[in-house]
């Protein structure tokens, strides 16, 4: 990932310590996510190894924050999608937690790609579980609520009735003003 004012970010795997992600600019690199550190609201858990961290399971802002999706060890939560902001990691969303904002009743099952804007907005591609079944969906969370952009089986507007089967979800984005695509 790379910023408009040139900052890098990227993983790398740190001897004895697993995969981490950093962001380096100006000749100086911070840790965004490390294994061992700390997550939030995942009952007393910890970044695990990134190594499923993929390059559409993170993204980075102008603002070099990053949010990206992990494993967890040691907490009652075991993934999530996590977002960095000035140094301090904070929980986005996690499996088996219920979605706020949503029908009641609805769970995070699994999680994919992942966009974050320079607002701290979070768009990603999950499985939700509800009392209609799991379906594929497209979520975006912001400032702790969730909005469900489209799911499978909604009706495709324009389509004549038809409904959405699946997406092809390898272009996930989010604009500042909160718009996904």
């Amino acid at each position: 990932a790379i910023s408009n004012d040139g900052a890098v970010g990227f993983t790398t795997v740190v001897t004895g310590n697993g995969k981490g992600f950093y962001v380096s600019q100006n000749n100086a690199i911070s840790p965004q996510a490390v294994p061992g550190q700390v997550a939030p609201d995942s009952g007393g858990g910890v970044v695990d190894n990134l190594g499923d961290l993929m390059a559409d399971r993170y993204a980075m802002t102008d603002q070099h924050s990053v949010a990206f999706y992990t494993t967890l060890a040691g907490g009652t939560m075991n993934v999530g999608i996590f977002r960095t902001s000035a140094g301090a990691l904070a929980s986005v969303a996690l499996i088996g937690q219920a979605a706020s904002g949503l029908a009641p009743g609805t769970t995070f099952v699994d999680f994919d790609q992942v966009f974050v804007n320079n607002a701290g907005a979070v768009a990603f591609s999950c499985l939700l579980k509800s009392g209609t079944g799991t379906k594929q969906s497209v979520v975006l969370s912001a400032n702790k609520k969730f909005q469900l952009i489209a799911t499978e089986q909604q009706l495709a507007p324009g389509a004549g009735g038809s409904r959405f089967s699946s997406f092809e979800l390898r272009d996930l984005w989010i604009n500042d003003g909160g718009d996904v695509a």
